[in-house]
């Protein structure tokens, strides 16, 4: 039996409280230690006061090298700790969305990852979400047809914290990175839960692709919600509200050309009895952990993260330029260095 790997956890709010319950539940890892900053936070993970630490440099040093380290902090200090972590030999490193508060801190950390030989994944769990990755499948196999418009509605904060979910969905979906970003930004509406310091308004994005696919991201940092997606094609419409366990795909035959008398007729698609419309966020999280540790190409590697990074500064770019396009990827030492403090 292959032995536990050595597993730091970094940051223990909601969503580290979520990675450290589910490091727990897999035999491929042990958790040797977590940090946090707040004492009730490693109070209230149960851990023993040895494996608790106010600072990754002291939980470093009384631990030494550990095989995979799992980051759940805000965006402002990801850099600087997955630096750390891959400086200390990690192997397998997780960092959560956004992965960085700059295009330039992103391409940084990838390439260090690379440098080192080491896996650095981005907690994308929408790429494995059932409905999506059955979604895509479709779209592969050519029974949609050809994409035409994605639409994607979220509401709360903000285009960092977020819209980078909504972003790297529709490069998922699409196949690839979008060519261009035209972007709106919101004025900032509501006090950042996560403090002052942190600045992360909703807005308007339209991303373009190659294949004339069009993704309209719009993050509404105060709506009434819940989320919900709508994808067009040539062939079919889906449309997907996960709170409420609404998933719908219908789909015509391309076969019949429309015209006066022939409406298109769009047949309601069987949904598999396998593919929940709401999945597990445990079960989401222990797929991609999974995949971290293990040795085929991940669907959450850092690129994806890295470009769902480059375009928010480039939503960044375009509305300082009026909602004109930006082209992606950036050049502009001035886009690619735009420190955007997004939680």
């Amino acid at each position: 039996m292959t032995k536990a790997l050595p597993t730091l956890i970094i940051g223990l709010g909601p969503h580290g409280q979520r990675l450290l319950q589910v490091a727990q539940r897999m035999p491929q890892l042990e958790v040797y230690g977590v940090v946090d900053r707040r004492a009730d936070a490693l109070q209230q993970s149960g851990l023993p006061p040895q494996k608790c630490f106010t600072s990754a440099p002291a939980a470093w040093q009384a631990l030494g090298t550990v095989s995979v380290v799992l980051i759940a902090t805000n965006g402002p200090s990801h850099a600087a700790l997955v630096t750390q972590a891959l400086e200390n030999k990690a192997r397998y490193v997780l960092v959560e969305k956004p992965m960085a508060c700059s295009a330039t801190e992103a391409r940084q950390m990838e390439q260090l990852a690379l440098q080192k030989g080491a896996r650095l994944a981005v907690d994308k769990i929408n790429r494995h979400d059932p409905v999506y990755t059955y979604l895509r499948q479709l779209i592969e196999a050519g029974t949609l047809g050809q994409l035409r418009s994605l639409y994607i509605q979220k509401p709360g904060i903000g285009l960092g914290c977020l819209g980078t979910h909504s972003f790297d969905l529709a490069n998922y979906l699409a196949g690839a990175a979008p060519q261009s970003i035209s972007a709106w930004l919101d004025p900032q509406r509501t006090k950042n839960p996560r403090g002052q310091e942190f600045k992360d308004p909703g807005g308007l994005v339209v991303a373009r692709y190659h294949n004339g696919f069009r993704a309209i991201i719009d993050q509404i940092e105060d709506g009434a919600g819940p989320q919900t997606l709508e994808l067009h094609s040539t062939a079919a419409r889906f449309y997907h509200d996960p709170k409420n366990q609404l998933a719908e795909l219908r789909i015509r035959d391309l076969s019949v050309t429309p015209g006066p008398g022939r409406p298109p007729k769009y047949e309601l698609h069987p949904w598999p009895e396998h593919v929940p419309a709401k999945a597990n966020m445990l079960d989401l999280i222990e797929s991609v952990l999974t995949e971290l540790v293990g040795t085929h190409p991940m669907r959450t590697d850092a690129q994806y993260g890295r470009q769902a990074t480059e375009m928010l500064a480039a939503a960044y770019a375009s509305h300082h330029q009026g909602g004109a396009p930006v082209a992606l990827p950036l050049t502009k030492a001035e886009d690619l260095n735009r420190y955007m403090p997004v939680t």
